[in-house]
């Protein structure tokens, strides 16, 4: 027999060149992903896969619990994801996560043993997907050092990327059509760098035009800090979700911002012209109301966008707690120092009517001045009308009897266009259709002509119930007015009609919607759950994954103890992977000769029955049946499966020759 090339042993450690671009991709992903460590422990699991030789059986159980257990903990304990825009799957923090993910099963993977050694091809595409997930990211200094060391590697991982089972007359074309691939990535790679960051303005500006809507730009129904009145055509209802609130269904108008001065139609003051103050915890969270259980309400508040830096609350919040610190301005505007979604914080809100807390603090001579200000632009026909409409009574009841007036001499639209004129103006005196925004805007104009002080109010309406509480969308956005009523304080007064209100004006989001809705609470309710319970709760998780780790190592070596097959070919047990690997090998060859073995027979059998004339030489094959025997009864060790190879690489050659 002729010499042959020696078949390298199986190595179950990855070579350094593709250890070392996963350890530059999950550092590039650290520096990412707001320095979320979680990169780092992977990153060292995965080096010290590299020195230490142990390795678990590559049982796909035992492979998918470990897998599951991994993916939990890797997305409890990340980061929060902020879903800003309409591709919640292509926002920056949902992208390092996949990042994160793809890196526990490089990981995983490094820790199998494998029965021909760990994919490289699947290792470097794992790499890949972690360096394009880290790229997601605005920081661009990092990325520039590190993306150039992580392609020097990947073309050093190309360099040995030919099986050793490949025949060797196959081997010198894949050697060409990998330098081929090299010098087309390094072309391309370098024209793409170079044009993109040459034209980055004008690529940003041809990709907008593009993605532009070619009608008229339509409106999205949502909150927004600038409360200005203008033309709106038809505007888009935006089902993201902005609140969740637990605890009570009771809660409806959830104030963010309130203003006193109109001007150029806009309410002002604007959220930078503010003057923000830190209050007193026990102004936030006075002891009387914590003790008052009986007549208060515990709300849970979690934000899921980003509403500037506001704290959206109901205006009778006796008690508010934020783990962030916060200011208080003179109109009860409350905002935290996180501007990001995913804040929590908590409410004690009071079951009776008309008390007060933190957020309606008392007037000023000064503050009560720009509450009774009817702007200059105001026609004198309005203010005549609000006098006429509010009557000689009280306070509360000239503010009931203009809201009174408003819903039923108006009605509700989601078009209008005011013109050039005083948008107010147009709105009451010509009995126009207009949305909230206008009712709010007329509420607090008219309430102030009848000698009412009034504000205007932007925020949500609460209505959609979700478990125990409410669950608030963009579209839900809303805008009212409070009027302060000498005795009780601020009141909120809503003059939209209740067919414009959201509850009315919306159909219920789709069973579908909901479903998903409930998936994207899960980590959320995870991480609730593990701050309720504490080291308990990561003590549980912990011992449950032990335990399932456990049995099925015991279930495996039970299976093996009691002698029963764990792979079955041709009707007999594989003593090992290696073999089962080499007679795949070898029926593989039969069929693609043409000479495919029936099932019914044994390899030696079938090639005694051969007829002389065919197309492979039975002579060479029976070499290979005789020393697969003499492994399988025989015992298998590196002299025999060096054989068995070195036999399977001549047929491959010469079949393929």
């Amino acid at each position: 027999m002729s010499e042959t090339r020696v078949s390298s042993p199986v190595r179950h450690r990855l070579p350094w060149p593709y250890t070392a671009s996963a350890l530059v991709a999950l550092f590039a992903l650290y520096w990412s992903g707001k320095g979320f460590i979680g990169a780092l422990m992977l990153a060292a699991l995965l080096l010290l896969a590299s020195f230490v030789p142990l390795r678990l059986p590559g049982n796909k159980i035992l492979g998918w619990v470990l897998r599951v257990t991994m993916w939990v903990i890797l997305i409890t304990v990340s980061p929060e994801r902020h879903a800003k825009g309409f591709a919640v799957l292509f926002e920056p923090d949902y992208v390092h996560l996949f990042g994160l993910l793809c890196g526990g099963e490089m990981v995983l993977r490094a820790w199998t043993r494998w029965p021909r050694g760990p994919s490289r091809g699947e290792a470097l595409l794992l790499t890949a997907l972690i360096i394009t997930a880290a790229s997601n990211t605005y920081e661009r200094a990092h990325m520039q050092i590190l993306v150039p060391i992580y392609a020097l590697l990947t073309i050093l991982c190309l360099r040995d990327f030919v099986a050793t089972t490949h025949p060797v007359a196959l081997r010198r074309p894949l050697v060409a059509f990998r330098v081929i691939v090299i010098v087309m990535t390094l072309v391309t790679g370098a024209a793409s760098v170079w044009a993109v960051t040459r034209y980055e303005h004008k690529i940003s500006s041809w990709a907008t035009d593009l993605l532009r809507e070619r009608k008229p730009r339509q409106t999205e129904i949502g909150f927004s800090t600038t409360s200005r009145l203008h033309a709106v055509f038809n505007p888009t209802a935006s089902m993201r979700r902005a609140l969740l609130i637990d605890g009570s269904r009771s809660a409806r108008h959830i104030r963010a911002i309130a203003y006193e001065t109109y001007q150029d139609r806009r309410w002002r003051p604007l959220l930078n012209e503010r003057r923000f103050a830190t209050p007193d915890p026990a102004q936030l969270w006075p002891p009387s109301a914590a003790n008052a259980s009986a007549d208060v309400e515990h709300l849970y508040v979690t934000r899921l966008i980003e509403t500037a830096d506001l704290v959206c609350l109901p205006l009778d919040a006796l008690a508010i707690h934020c783990p962030e610190p916060v200011e208080l301005d003179a109109m009860g505007v409350l905002r935290s120092h996180d501007e990001g979604a995913n804040q929590e914080y908590d409410l004690l809100v009071p079951r009776r009517p008309n008390q007060q807390g933190p957020l309606c603090s008392a007037m000023d001579e000064a503050q009560r001045q720009r509450a009774l200000t009817v702007p200059l632009d105001i026609d004198a026909r309005v203010i005549e009308l609000a006098r006429k409409v509010a009557g000689s009574g009280d306070a509360a009841s000239r503010a009931v009897a203009i809201q009174s007036h408003l819903r039923s001499r108006h009605l509700y639209s989601l078009s209008y266009d005011p013109g050039d004129g005083e948008p107010i103006n147009d709105f009451i005196l010509n009995q126009r259709a207009a949305h909230c925004q206008y009712f709010a805007s007329a509420m607090v104009v008219m309430a102030r002509a009848a000698g009412v002080p009034a504000r205007y109010v932007s925020g949500y309406y609460a209505h959609e119930p979700a478990g125990d509480g409410l669950v608030v969308r963009e579209r839900d956005a809303h805008a009212w007015a409070e009027c302060y009523i000498d005795g009780p304080g601020w009141v909120t007064f809503d003059p939209t009609p209740a067919s414009g209100r959201p509850d009315q004006l919306f159909p219920k989001p789709s069973q579908w919607r909901s479903l998903w809705e409930w998936l994207q609470d899960v980590p959320r309710r995870v991480r609730a759950w593990i701050a309720q319970n504490g080291k308990r709760a990561l003590l549980g998780i912990a011992i449950i994954g032990a335990i399932l780790v456990v049995s099925v190592w015991t279930w495996r070596f039970l299976r093996l103890r009691r002698g029963r097959p764990r792979e079955v070919l041709r009707g007999y047990a594989l003593p090992s992977r290696e073999l089962l690997t080499a007679a795949k090998r070898f029926d593989r060859l039969l069929r693609s000769r043409g000479a495919a073995c029936a099932t019914d027979r044994t390899w030696r059998e079938h090639l005694r029955a051969m007829p002389q004339s065919a197309p492979i030489d039975r002579s060479q094959c029976l070499d290979f049946v005789n020393a697969y025997d003499a492994a399988r009864f025989g015992g298998a060790n590196g002299d025999t499966l060096w054989r068995i190879n070195a036999l399977l690489d001549q047929l491959e050659q010469r079949a393929n020759g």
